[in-house]
């Protein structure tokens, strides 16, 4: 959790370099005829897809182990089991919610250029 605040820390601190970056890439696509780039997006958004769906197996496998090995007796208890629930999705959501606060501002910043 702390390595993912320094990252977000540095992106919103380097928000410059990483406008003109996406800028210049920006123009660089709209220079070409458009067939490498959709091709690339369309290998892009099948690649994402597909880790989605492996990360969604992941959290599964973490949320079922994480009750597993929970110490004997709280298997019964469901405030505890919810508990520890909670704590492994916020962990596993945070990030994306830092990548989705970066974009956020990326966005507003390209809207006002």
């Amino acid at each position: 959790m702390e390595l993912e605040a320094v990252g977000v820390y540095l992106s919103v601190a380097r928000n410059r370099q990483f406008f003109e970056f996406y800028d210049q890439l920006a123009k660089r696509r709209d220079s070409t005829n458009g067939g490498i780039v959709d091709s690339y997006r369309r290998l892009r958004e099948h690649g994402n897809s597909f880790f989605i769906v492996f990360l969604e197996i992941a959290l599964a496998v973490v949320l079922f182990e994480a009750l597993r090995l929970a110490p004997s007796g709280v298997a019964g208890n469901a405030r505890t089991v919810t508990t520890i629930w909670l704590t492994v999705l916020v962990i596993w959501i945070v990030p994306a919610v830092f990548v989705w606060l970066i974009s956020t501002l990326f966005e507003r910043r390209f809207r006002d250029a």
